[in-house]
């Protein structure tokens, strides 16, 4: 059993336009969630961008529900 601290999940502002989920969740604290997560249309479009070609080294589970973003996130720090 893995436990996950910190851990902090939010709704997707986009609703998964961008990130492929509507929650996401992160082994950070709330303030330590990037900004462009959150940001306007171009930057939270190049964010997601780049994170799914590697170029962002934050693990981030993505999920339909809060529970599925945990076990995303869960199994990528196995």
């Amino acid at each position: 059993m893995i436990d996950i601290y910190p851990l902090t999940i939010i709704a997707d502002r986009y609703g998964g336009v961008y990130s492929g989920g509507a929650y996401l969740a992160f082994n950070l604290y709330p303030c330590e969630i990037p900004d462009e997560v959150e940001g306007s249309d171009l930057i939270t479009a190049d964010f997601w961008s780049q994170f799914y070609q590697d170029e962002i080294d934050i693990k981030i589970g993505i999920g339909q529900t809060p529970d599925e973003a945990y076990e995303d996130l869960k199994q990528q720090l196995i």
